[in-house]
């Protein structure tokens, strides 16, 4: 399968006032699982869109493998027909009046496929899907689940080579979204298809992609494994987008522990030492001031109540099943935290946290860039 590669992309609406995508570069590899990550209107179904040929940039490149497919500079626009891709909405777009096997079929049909072909494309498409049993029906008798499985088999049966999905899971509920997340990534890896998926919900970006490319504003701000994202966000929007429950932040002083050993970040929440390695570069940054993330996953119940300790009153606390999501007020300030250990009945009780400070996260106040 091709690798797809988008240079220098530009893309504005209402006479270049409002302008979607600005010097956009992105490189999607041979058989890779990319999902474009950002919240509405950051020009990710913009990205989608113009790979498939449903818009033409006011300037730049796109190749999928070797073929120039766009160029706004040698005049190059195949139509989405002539692309060899297939993509699949939010909305199933299937036709109501055709039966399953024949919203399968209907593609290969166009194609002027032998019979015989179809009829064998359509049976091994079924079958991978798991929707053999409803060929025959009409979409109007199908599940949600069904109908989006569906989708997906009108898109895999012509064996395309690259496969684009904007947000086709958003009409389904929680547990069905649960399902086809799982069928669909597991498909993905058996074809070896190049895949490029829209989404706002950084769940299925986290659970589904190789790598996610996050977007603000027509811009990429970081794109790398979900581990990265996760734990080295780049910037204050990457840490805050990225991450259920959202990050913590609060802004803290820099100022030399009272032995002269090391750095301490102080606020009138939290007090902790800064790791060695992050030490140099916040010096180097000329900061007395930053914003401190600290996950809530990271945070662990102090055995006593110490200097490095975050000590408050529990005010709610949600079970998870497996864990317990605390919220703390300590002072004027809340932290959350996801434990473990917590029993559900501790609320209005004193409780004490403590966090590995290699764990925490520095940003600048100004820039909102990471350190270290």
């Amino acid at each position: 399968m091709p690798s797809i590669t988008i240079s220098d992309m530009r893309v504005a609406y209402n006479n270049g006032k409002t302008l979607a995508l600005s010097d956009f570069n992105l490189r999607i590899e041979d058989g890779e699982f990319c999902v474009l990550l950002g919240p509405s209107g950051c020009g990710k179904t913009t990205v989608l869109h113009c790979i498939a040929g449903l818009i033409k940039p006011d300037s730049g490149e796109i190749r999928i493998g070797e073929n120039v497919v766009t160029s706004a500079e040698k005049r190059v626009f195949l139509r989405p027909q002539e692309r060899n891709i297939a993509m699949v909405f939010q909305e199933y777009a299937l036709y109501p009046n055709m039966t399953v096997r024949g919203n399968l079929s209907f593609a290969l049909e166009t194609m002027n496929k032998a019979r015989s072909e179809i009829q064998a494309k359509v049976e091994q498409t079924a079958q991978m899907l798991g929707i053999e049993g409803l060929l025959d029906r009409k979409p109007a008798e199908l599940s949600g689940g069904q109908r989006q499985r569906v989708a997906l088999g009108r898109a895999l049966v012509r064996d395309p080579q690259v496969f684009l999905l904007d947000e086709p899971l958003g009409n389904l509920d929680a547990k069905l979204r649960d399902q086809v997340r799982y069928e669909l990534r597991k498909l993905q890896l058996s074809l070896g298809v190049t895949t490029v998926y829209v989404t706002h919900d950084q769940t299925e970006a986290m659970t589904l992609a190789d790598r996610i490319v996050l977007m603000k504003d027509g811009r990429v701000l970081q794109e790398g494994t979900p581990r990265e994202l996760y734990s080295e966000p780049k910037n204050l929007f990457v840490a805050g987008f990225v991450g259920t429950p959202q990050i913590n932040l609060t802004r803290c002083s820099v100022r030399r522990q009272a032995d002269g050993s090391g750095l301490l970040l102080s606020s009138n929440c939290l007090s902790l030492p800064v790791p060695q390695k992050t030490a140099a570069c916040l010096l180097a940054s000329g900061r007395d001031e930053v914003i401190v993330g600290i996950r809530p996953a990271d945070f662990q119940i102090a055995r006593e109540s110490g200097p490095f300790s975050l000590d408050g009153r529990v005010e709610v606390v949600e079970p998870l099943g497996d864990a317990v999501l605390v919220y703390l007020a300590i002072g004027e300030h809340m932290m959350v935290a996801k434990l473990t250990e917590m029993a559900e009945d501790e609320v209005g009780a004193s409780l004490s946290l403590t966090v590995d400070p290699a764990r925490i996260h520095i940003f600048d106040p100004v820039t909102e860039e990471r350190i270290g």
